[in-house]
Parts: C-alpha cells; sequence; structure tokens
C-alpha cells in the first residue's frame, strides 16, 4: 500500500490528539460552563458571595453615618439662638449671677436666720433644689453643681435653738434675709435672672407667623437643603436635642418662677 506525505502526516497528527489531549466529558464541559456562568459579575453566585464579604464593612458604613448624624445634629441644636444654646445660655447667666452676689453673711442675725424655720434656711434649700435642677440640664452636672460654690456664697445652717419665732420675729427675719448680700436676696436674684432668661427665649406670635409663612412651598426657608431640613426634623422629634433642650428651659422657668413665689411667702 502506497502513502502519500499528506496522508501520513495526517495520521500522525491525529494519533498524537489522541493519546497527548484527551477530551472531557460533555458533563463536566457543562458544569464548568454553568459555574463560570455563575459566578461572572453580576450574577447569582457573585452577588452571594459579594454580600457575604461586605457585610462588616456594610455595618461599620451605618454606625459612621448613624454617628455623623449625631454630631450633625449636636452642632445644630447647638448653634447660636437654637434651643441647646438657650439652655446653656439660661444656665450661664444663673450661675454668673451667683458667682456676683458675695460671700455669706456673719453675725447674730444671720445665725438667727438659718437656723430651721428661719428665712435664710428656707431660702437655701430653694436655691440648691433649683442648682441642681439647672446643672441635670449641663452636659457635666455635678461639676456645674460644685462650680457653683454655694458653700461660699450662703451660711451654713444654724442649731435648732428648740423656740418657735413670734410674728414680730418673723418678719424681722425677713427683711434682713431680704436685704442686699444676704440670702434671700440672693436667691431672689438668681431665680429672676434666670426666669428672665428663659422668658426673652420664648417667641411671640409673630416669630410664629413668620415662620409658618416662611416655610411655605417656594419660600426661602423651604428652599433650604433637604439635609438641613432632614437635621431640624430629627432634632425637633420626640427624644431629639432639640426637643428635649426646650423641655429642659421650660423646666427652669417653671421652677425659678415657683422659687419666686415661694420668697414672696416668706
Amino acid at each position: 500500500m502506497k502513502y502519500t506525505l499528506l496522508s501520513l502526516l495526517a495520521f500522525g497528527v491525529a494519533a498524537v490528539t489522541a493519546t497527548a489531549l484527551p477530551q472531557p466529558a460533555p458533563e463536566q464541559d457543562s458544569a464548568a460552563l454553568e459555574t463560570r456562568w455563575c459566578t461572572a459579575r453580576g450574577r447569582a453566585c457573585w452577588k452571594v458571595k459579594r454580600a457575604s464579604t461586605s457585610l462588616p464593612e456594610a455595618e461599620s458604613d451605618a454606625n459612621d453615618d448613624h454617628s455623623d448624624a449625631a454630631a450633625l445634629e449636636a452642632r445644630w441644636c447647638a448653634a447660636r439662638g437654637r434651643a441647646c444654646w438657650k439652655v446653656k445660655r439660661a444656665a450661664a447667666d444663673f450661675a454668673s449671677s451667683l458667682a456676683s452676689s458675695g460671700p455669706a453673711a456673719v453675725g447674730a442675725d444671720a445665725e438667727a436666720s438659718n437656723a430651721p424655720g428661719g428665712a435664710a434656711h428656707a431660702a437655701k434649700r430653694a436655691i440648691d433644689g433649683l442648682a441642681g435642677l439647672v446643672a441635670g440640664t449641663q452636659a457635666a452636672p455635678q461639676a456645674f453643681y460644685d462650680a457653683l460654690g454655694l458653700g461660699e456664697h450662703f451660711e451654713p445652717d444654724a442649731e435648732d435653738d428648740g423656740g418657735k419665732p413670734g410674728p414680730a420675729r418673723r418678719d424681722l427675719d425677713a427683711r434682713w434675709c431680704a436685704a442686699r448680700g444676704r440670702a434671700c436676696w440672693k436667691v431672689k436674684r438668681a431665680a429672676e435672672t434666670l426666669a428672665r432668661t428663659a422668658d426673652a427665649f420664648e417667641p411671640d406670635e409673630a416669630g410664629r407667623v413668620g415662620r409658618r409663612w416662611c416655610t411655605a412651598a417656594g419660600r426661602a426657608c423651604w428652599k433650604r437643603s433637604e439635609d438641613v431640613t432632614d437635621v431640624e426634623r430629627r432634632c425637633n422629634a420626640p427624644g431629639g436635642l432639640c426637643a428635649n433642650a426646650r423641655r429642659d428651659l421650660a423646666a427652669m422657668h417653671h421652677a425659678a418662677r415657683s422659687v419666686l413665689e415661694d420668697l414672696e411667702r416668706v
């Protein structure tokens, strides 16, 4: 049998291919193709793998977003003229009034007034309660209360002598206590300062009407950025910093007025 050169070469290539390059089974080909298709970007297997590896990063991003939102709300509330700023200002005015009220009085009249039933004795309880309430609105309540230095501005309590003062003695004691630089005068001055500051922050009806007009669709306040609108909404929502600050300011105002009313009955 004669073979041409071309037929011999074809026979050799077929033999080498048959022995050196075995072909995969059709089933293996199909499975590999399916795996490659499923793991391609955007398909089901790729999405599952991406979700499982990015979950911690997503949680971290959510925490960062929450922290950023809280910081933005705090800055917004503390800006001049807003609720947190008003509370801080009212507390500062209260503290300043006490700081400038002078040292504690001394003498026999001071001792009598600071005994149980005396005018100074009652006034000191009133200012201590008011100071505690104001301190509770601050970021560091104990530090604020301690810095007021009540012990430097008011006399210590005196012992009860067991006697009950008559009307004349009570009237004399009330006049002594109300004199400038004495306990009742200091308490009244601090309470009036707090009430006056809180009063000044109460919006009038014109202000409320003006705000409703400004926030109507198409007007200046309505055109503010969505971010500012969102932070204002969070701040004024129940539990928000602005809502809490308004509650604190109202409580300080009410307590100061109550102290002033009590002093009128001394």
